[in-house]
């Protein structure tokens, strides 16, 4: 029998987590996956800003990439924080 899905990903796969069987693979494939995310929150800024992150920068990926792993890593929201950061809105535009 199928159940619904409960909660947000992240609580979903904490439970998952909980399993002896699978906690042996995600110890492995986890850090995998937070290294995906920084990487994806990065491209997305440096894209959607037209400059890479500069070391002003860390504290902003540090709170966007938080925001996407928490939110099931869903990429038209991290684009959403991102268009809505300073950070984008006050970029200053070349031509």
């Amino acid at each position: 029998m199928m159940h619904a899905a409960v909660g947000t990903m992240r609580q979903r796969m904490e439970e998952h987590r909980k399993n002896p069987v699978c906690a042996t693979c995600h110890s492995q494939m986890d850090p995998i996956d937070a290294r995906l995310e920084r990487c994806a929150t990065r491209k997305l800024f440096t894209y959607a800003l037209g400059r890479s992150p500069r070391a002003f920068d860390g504290a902003r990926l540090a709170t966007l990439t938080a925001r996407f792993a928490a939110g099931g890593q869903r990429t038209g929201d991290l684009i959403t924080d991102i268009v809505h950061d300073d950070a984008f809105r006050t970029r200053h535009g070349g031509k």
